[in-house]
């Protein structure tokens, strides 16, 4: 049973705070979008995203297979036969589906494909290539912003989520960079080519055109725009001064 829960990868459903941030900062707090967002958070995470997470292991699963701390995990490992890991990879999708449909509305199927079609060609096709893979990556995070809105029938504050694919742009950099502190990383051929000057660079860039979009951004937004930024600066830029930080993110990354 250890092994089925650990498919759920509790430590990525940070990203769901995003949602209900937007969710709450432009509709207010209320007992009824709070039902909304555990419904959401059940049939987005819990059973969608799940499924999707354990494709992407299948994918990986010979190239985790020569890693030295990956290849423990239940797929690569074999705990988890192939066969079954797929079977209920499929479920876990076909169950999000029906429960988003179910509970949320039909209009958020469009959405879940779309999910399904980025983390299907980025496990499977677009991983190994350099600098795509980030971006690809990074993708189904302002996804995720534009879900929120529509959840709460608000219209698209397009600037603040182009601010919000750069903040995750900046943070899909930090893990290239701390993977390559761990024994192993040779097996992801994208990762051998980074530099570590290409990806500062990335950092920097996003940093400023998140700043000049807050500065553009004229519909008092500000407080999730100095949410980003404090929070870019601590985790992107603070990696490199506080040693906690570089060693919470490895962790995450070989468990």
């Amino acid at each position: 049973m250890k092994d089925y829960i650990t498919l759920i990868k509790f430590k990525y459903h940070a990203s769901f705070l995003a949602i209900a941030t937007i969710a709450f900062f432009f509709s207010g707090m209320s007992v009824a979008l709070a039902q909304k967002l555990v419904l959401l958070y059940v049939s987005f995470n819990l059973l969608l995203y799940t499924g999707l997470y354990m494709l992407n292991d299948i994918a990986d699963r010979k190239e985790d297979q020569q890693h030295p701390f990956k290849r423990h995990r239940p797929i690569p490992s074999g705990r988890i036969p192939l066969r079954t890991a797929i079977a209920l990879a499929v479920l876990l999708i076909a169950t999000g589906l029906f429960t988003g449909w179910f509970f949320i509305g039909k209009w958020i199927v469009g959405f879940y494909f779309a999910f399904i079609a980025l983390n299907i060609t980025y496990s499977f096709f677009a991983k190994h290539l350099p600098y795509v893979e980030i971006i690809m990556n990074a993708a189904t995070h302002p996804l995720r912003a534009v879900m929120a809105f529509e959840l709460i029938n608000h219209p698209v504050q397009a600037i603040l989520v182009t601010a919000y694919a750069f903040f995750i742009l900046g943070l899909m950099t930090i893990r290239r960079v701390v993977e390559k502190d761990i024994r192993g990383w040779e097996v992801r051929r994208a990762i051998r080519h980074y530099s570590k000057q290409a990806l500062l660079a990335i950092k920097i860039a996003s940093f400023l055109i998140i700043a000049a979009l807050a500065i553009l951004d004229s519909r008092g937004n500000w407080p999730l725009y100095a949410l980003m930024l404090g929070l870019y600066t601590i985790l992107v830029f603070g990696m490199y001064h506080a040693g906690f930080i570089r060693s919470l993110l490895r962790t995450m990354l070989t468990k």
